[in-house]
């Protein structure tokens, strides 16, 4: 047992998970990993090519091209505004100059109150000129909606594939803090919305070696 432990401590990958794990993380020390509000606040800024982030549209446009099937309608697309829970608490309302894109969150929560069905009333109540209306449940894992079938099933794990994309783009100048940012966030989506971060896999693994040994 001795050797073993001595042979995972010397072992280069082990090194660097302890040293991950030692680096704080923004969303971990606000504690801010499990609240929907947070999360579709940061996912906003993120799908904003306004914001002062220096991604530009390419994560709108990855998050788009998952969305929007309709190349013609994609291409032709001009951004208006983002916004968060002020259209009929929509928790991200998108619209477009021919397309609207609506997303409902939820982390840990069901839908409640027929909302999905209330959402969809509004936009085709408020927007009856914008004929195009994308509606989108985003969960951890892609769960589908209890009543509605009109709502486009996502998931976080194509959040994160999209943010890891983004961060490999050599184009992309960055901004520096707001890459920390962005890795923190992926950080933590990974770790407590997918639970599939290394971390989560060692947590496991002490977990198991600290039962006792039957006899």
């Amino acid at each position: 047992m001795i050797d073993k432990l001595k042979q995972l401590e010397s072992d280069s990958y082990f090194q660097k998970l302890v040293n991950d794990l030692k680096e704080p993380n923004l969303f971990n020390v606000l504690k801010l990993d499990r609240y929907e509000i947070r999360h579709s606040t940061f996912l906003a800024w993120l799908l904003d090519p306004n914001e002062k982030h220096c991604l530009g549209n390419i994560f709108l446009s990855l998050f788009l091209s998952d969305i929007v099937k309709d190349k013609d309608l994609l291409n032709q697309a001009k951004f208006k505004w983002i916004k968060r829970e002020t259209e009929n608490d929509i928790d991200i309302f998108i619209e477009f100059d021919n397309m609207i894109i609506a997303v409902e969150n939820k982390i840990d929560s069901d839908e409640h109150s027929d909302q999905l069905t209330k959402y969809t009333k509004h936009l085709k109540s408020v927007y009856p000129h914008i004929s195009n209306h994308f509606l989108v449940f985003l969960t951890p894992n892609g769960k589908l909606p209890k009543k509605n079938n009109e709502y486009i099933v996502y998931s976080y794990s194509q959040i994160a594939h999209h943010i890891e994309s983004v961060l490999k783009t050599e184009h992309l100048n960055i901004n520096t803090r707001a890459r920390i940012y962005i890795e923190d966030y992926l950080h933590s989506i990974n770790e407590n919305l997918m639970k599939n971060n290394p971390e989560n896999i060692l947590g496991e693994y002490s977990t198991e070696s600290e039962q006792p040994i039957p006899v």
